[in-house]
Formats: structure tokens, C-alpha cells, sequence
């Protein structure tokens, strides 16, 4: 998964506002948390630029997102996914689903594919209940080198937000161990397993609730990634981008169910191994 990461003021106070209205002391914090020194005086500089171009709007003493920027950007990708062949439905059409019922997308790689499950995925875990875990399975957690800057990103985010994670890796090499330290045990938990859990090496499966992500991306690229890792028990950037350059190989599926038995079902596989 590869959300967009805010990398600067104006973005990431963007991105916050888009989760919910904040004070200015609020967005002080958020605006620290890119840079340590933000001072008060460069907040309300960035903070009036955004209203004069009526992106920002001020309440009392709370700021939130214009609704008429809101539907500007709205058209904009509306028209944008026109343009490009893109149905404007597809992005959340997995929500209409009814139990039992399934929708599948296809990729040309598995970057593009990220670009739709990274959607899906933040979609869903806002839907899901704090109290349930978010089961995740990939053969090995190779986005953590590939992207390593955004993966970190989305766990963090999980972690701060609470949201219990349950993953397995379906490997236990040097780089798997690596990929543990990431996980604090308690909110995110990461399993490395010595035996076969799913057949097939190429699946990626994630479960909220009653839907399901089932990823399934290109064989021959599931195993240059198990060589990787048979091969390596460090990473160097170097090597890292034999990873990154793997995202843009080979066509990629991406399942999304709706389906409280079958969620069920899977979800057995992940309780002996967590708590």
C-alpha cells in the first residue's frame, strides 16, 4: 500500500483538516511533527495562504476545509477520471457490495494496483471497528524496503490511531527479522511463519471486518522476491531498488469480498498465533 505523504506544512495540514477540524494550537502540533521548530508565526503565514485561496476556512477558533474547494478537487478528479478512462464508481463501488458478493480489478503491475489497494485499504480501516483487528498476510513485507518512506508512514499512522494490526509473514529469514522491529507487539503484532500458510506464494490478503482484500500479483515476481530474500540478509539502497523496480513487473489482481463467513473462516488461520 502507497498513500500520498504530506511532506509539506500546507499538505500535511491539508491532510489532517481532511480527518476533521482542529484550532490553531492543534494544528501547531501537527505542523511539529514535520518540523520540531514550527514556529506560531509561520502556522497562521501558511494558514492564511490557504484561506486566500479559499482551501482553509475559520470558524471561531476552528479551521476546516472549504466545502467549495472539497467539490472543486471532487470535479476535478471526476473529470480527470473521464478523461482518463477511469469509471468516477470505481473507486468506492467495493462499499455497495452485499454479503456474499465480490468485485475484481486488474493491474498492469503491481505499482498500479498499490496506487487502488492504498485507497481500499484506508477506506475500510476507517470503517472497522478499534476493538477488531485488522488481519493482514503477505509472504514477506517487502514494501518495507521498496517504500520503505511510506510504509513506515501507514503503520505509524495505525499504531497512534490504536488500530490493533495482526500480521503474518509467511517467511522467517534475516530480512523478515528485520522487518519485526517495526512492530511494537502490543498494537502491531508480527508473526514470522516457518510453515506454509496459504499454497501459493504470490496472495496478499487483508481482512476488515466482513471484507476482505485478496492481492494476488504475477508468479514470476512473488519468486524474485522469495530469491531476494534467500539471498540477502541485509539491504542497501542499492539492492533496496532491485525491489522497488519489481512493483513495475507483471499484472496484478486485487479481490475485494464482502462475506462474514468466509472472513470468519480466514480469520482462524490468524488466531493461534495472536493475542
Amino acid at each position: 500500500m502507497d498513500p500520498i505523504l504530506p511532506k509539506t506544512a500546507e499538505e500535511i495540514l491539508i491532510a489532517h483538516l481532511a480527518k476533521t477540524g482542529a484550532t490553531g494550537e492543534e494544528l501547531l502540533g501537527i505542523a511539529r511533527t514535520l518540523k520540531k521548530t514550527f514556529t506560531k508565526q509561520a502556522l497562521y503565514h501558511v494558514l492564511r495562504q490557504l484561506a486566500e485561496r479559499e482551501i482553509v476556512v475559520k470558524h471561531g477558533k476552528q479551521f476546516s476545509l472549504s466545502q467549495l474547494w472539497i467539490t472543486r478537487m471532487s470535479d476535478f478528479f471526476t473529470i480527470a477520471g473521464k478523461q482518463y478512462g477511469v469509471d468516477e464508481r470505481a473507486g468506492n463501488d467495493f462499499l455497495s457490495l452485499s454479503d456474499g458478493d465480490k468485485i475484481s480489478y486488474s493491474f498492469k503491475s503491481p505499482v498500479e494496483a498499490d496506487r487502488f489497494w492504498a485507497h481500499a485499504f484506508t477506506v475500510l480501516v476507517e470503517m472497522l471497528a478499534k476493538k477488531e483487528p485488522l488481519y493482514i498476510y503477505n509472504p514477506h513485507e517487502w514494501f518495507f524496503f521498496a517504500r520503505k518512506e511510506s510504509e513506515e508512514f501507514l503503520f505509524k499512522e495505525l499504531q497512534t490511531n490504536n488500530q490493533k494490526v495482526w500480521l503474518i509473514c509467511g517467511g522467517a529469514t534475516a530480512l523478515d527479522k528485520h522487518t519485526a522491529k517495526y512492530f511494537d507487539g502490543s498494537i502491531l503484532q508480527f508473526y514470522m511463519s516457518h510453515d506454509e500458510i496459504f499454497e501459493v506464494r504470490n496472495y496478499y490478503l487483508n481482512i476488515f471486518g466482513t471484507y476482505i482484500i485478496e492481492a494476488r500479483i504475477d508468479e514470476d515476481i512473488a519468486k524474485k522476491v522469495d530469491d531476494f530474500y534467500n539471498a540477502h540478509t541485509t539491504v542497501t539502497d542499492k539492492t533496496a531498488q532491485l525491489l522497488t523496480e519489481l512493483l513495475t513487473q507483471g499484472k496484478t489482481t486485487i479481490t475485494i469480498t464482502r462475506s462474514k463467513k468466509k472472513a470468519d473462516k480466514l480469520k482462524k488461520v490468524f488466531n493461534p498465533y495472536f493475542y
